[in-house]
């Protein structure tokens, strides 16, 4: 890695860090969905995180609220499993409605 210019490695290294961001942040929505927690308890949850684990880039960039869980369940994997999993949709979508109501 040494060969290489330090920024094309940095920004390699920004979209990594970002790409785990955005499963952690998908994670977290579906793990809001399956407990049927309230979407207000994504309310600075990433505060909550940077506290835990004050080392990690992930944790430190984590960002989620009540708007954006909303907005990563309906928009994200729920199209996706609606799409793959036809046998099972009508369950995925009771578990995804549910919360929001």
């Amino acid at each position: 890695m040494s060969n290489q210019p330090k920024s094309v490695y940095q920004s390699v290294s920004s979209f990594c860090i970002k790409d785990d961001v955005t499963g952690s942040e998908i994670v977290w929505a579906l793990k809001v969905v399956d407990d049927k927690m309230s979407l207000n308890s994504c309310a600075d949850i990433g505060e909550t995180f940077k506290l835990m684990f004050p080392d990690s880039a992930v944790a430190s960039n984590f960002k989620m609220g009540p708007m954006k869980c909303k907005y990563v369940i309906n928009y994200g994997p729920a199209p996706y499993i609606s799409r793959k999993q036809k046998h099972n949709t009508l369950y995925f979508a009771v578990k995804l409605i549910l919360p929001l109501n």
